[in-house]
Parts: structure tokens; C-alpha cells; sequence
């Protein structure tokens, strides 16, 4: 009778399901709409994973969230997990709504609920995890990853790269981070500054945002770069190992360069 009874009552409980969670797509996003077509295209034609890789700070999250943006009509779910190191992790960060059991319970029942209409990406893989490899590609969900991995070596996937923006994008980005329109002269001081960096995202940012706070004029800002020689040792590191794994460790050092030359504490 027992026994019976809590057959009932679990029948009785809430189905699980999965909530979606896209996280907000930041407004300095700029020309990638040929990358979300490509996305969109390899899902359409029947690929479940898409790669997006490319070097730190250059886009890779927020053309995911975009895409999500765009197309949330086509999925029941779509979840967004940021990857801590394995796949059994991954597994374990996703919220399972009225799942009520104990943990070595809840993957089958989430593998269950990663069906068709399910976008589910996967933010920062930027290790690999052999034993979770296998996994990743029984799911029948829709997978778009990101990484600084080429995961198409080890993965059957679409791959997505990721490079700089054009020039008058990355003009564009900067002028907005900038805060206000960059005419004659200085537009032209900061066309030098973004090709300084290597059209890098995340750095025209910090740059734009430091000199519209008036800590530096753009001129004195050009010149800092050059005499530290960033055109010579981070821009060349940034253009080299775009089509390459790139590692945090560099990043940090082009960070570093850039502060140096901003004349910040590491702190700050």
C-alpha cells in the first residue's frame, strides 16, 4: 500500500522541465550578422553543434547570446551555461524545474529534457574534456559552443571563427565606448590607436572608455602606445595567434600592456 501511494503521489507532482535563461546581449554589439546567418544555416541544414572560436575578448559570447536573441522562436528552451572544466560539471549547472531527487538521479532526466527544440549554449570551452566528448554529441538538442578550441578537430561540428572587426566597426565601437563623436584630427589619432591594438574588441573598449574619461587625450594615448611598443609586441601577438589557441596567460599580458600604458595599477 505504501508503495502504491508514493506511486501516486510522484505522479501526481509537477513534470521537471527546463527555463530558459538568455542572458541580455550588451548594445555595442556590431557587424556579425554574417555569422549569425551561418549559425542559423548549419542548424537549419540539420547540424546540431556549431563552434564559435576565436581568441579572448572579441565577441564570441555575445554572438551566441545574439543569436539566441534572434531566434528563440524556433525553441521551446534555450539555456546558456558557462563551462567550469568538465562535462560532468556542465551536466550538474543546469536547473531541472520540480526535479526534487538526488544528483546521480537528475542526468537522465535533464538528457531526457535536451530534446530538438532545445538551444543549449556552452560558454568559455577553452579545454578540453575527452571523457565528456562522447556525450556532448549523443544530445539531441541543438548545441552552439565557445572557445578558444577548435572543437571541429575533436567533435563532429560546424566551426564559426571569429576575427576582428572590420576597421569601421571597430572605429564604430570605439567612438561609442568614446561617448562622443571623434571628428577630423581625432578621428584620426583613433583610427592609428584601433590598428595599434589589433582591432580587438575588449580593447578598444578599456581604451575608448579610459580616454573619454579624460585621463588621456588620444594623441598622448597613441604616443604612450608607441613608445611601449604595443604596435610591435601586442598587436603582433593578437593578428599571430588568431587562428591559433590562444591562451588567458597572453591575453593578460596584452591587458597588462595596455595598462601599463594607461598608466593604471594592476588593481585598478
Amino acid at each position: 500500500l505504501s508503495a502504491a501511494l508514493q506511486k501516486v503521489i510522484a505522479l501526481a507532482k509537477e513534470p521537471c522541465f527546463l527555463r530558459s535563461n538568455i542572458p541580455s546581449v550588451t548594445e555595442l554589439f556590431l557587424d556579425r550578422d554574417d555569422r549569425i546567418k551561418a549559425i542559423e544555416s548549419a542548424f537549419s541544414s540539420g547540424q546540431r553543434m556549431v563552434f564559435i572560436h576565436g581568441m579572448p575578448g572579441i565577441g564570441k559570447s555575445e554572438l551566441a547570446k545574439r543569436f539566441a536573441a534572434l531566434y528563440k522562436q524556433n525553441y521551446d528552451v534555450v539555456l546558456f551555461s558557462n563551462y567550469t572544466g568538465s562535462v560532468d560539471e556542465l551536466f550538474a549547472s543546469v536547473t531541472i524545474e520540480n526535479f526534487e531527487g538526488k544528483r546521480t538521479e537528475k542526468k537522465p532526466i535533464l538528457l531526457r529534457l535536451l530534446n530538438q527544440k532545445v538551444l543549449w549554449i556552452i560558454d568559455g570551452v577553452n579545454a578540453i574534456d575527452y571523457n565528456g566528448l562522447g556525450e556532448l554529441e549523443q544530445l539531441q538538442c541543438h548545441l552552439l559552443i565557445t572557445g578558444t578550441i577548435k572543437w571541429d578537430e575533436y567533435l563532429r561540428g560546424k566551426p564559426c571563427f571569429l576575427d576582428q572587426l572590420p576597421e569601421e566597426y571597430a572605429f564604430q565601437l570605439f567612438e561609442h565606448a568614446y561617448g562622443r563623436p571623434l571628428l577630423n584630427d581625432n578621428a584620426k589619432i583613433a583610427r592609428q590607436i584601433v590598428r595599434a591594438i589589433g582591432y580587438h574588441t575588449l580593447l578598444i573598449l578599456l581604451l575608448a572608455k579610459q580616454i573619454g574619461a579624460g585621463i588621456r587625450t588620444l594623441a598622448e594615448t597613441l604616443a604612450a602606445i608607441e613608445q611601449k611598443g604595443v604596435i610591435a609586441t601586442s598587436g603582433e601577438q593578437i593578428i599571430y595567434v588568431k587562428d591559433d589557441v590562444w591562451y588567458e596567460t597572453e591575453l593578460k599580458a596584452i591587458l597588462k600592456d595596455v595598462f601599463d600604458v594607461e598608466g593604471f595599477k594592476r588593481d585598478d
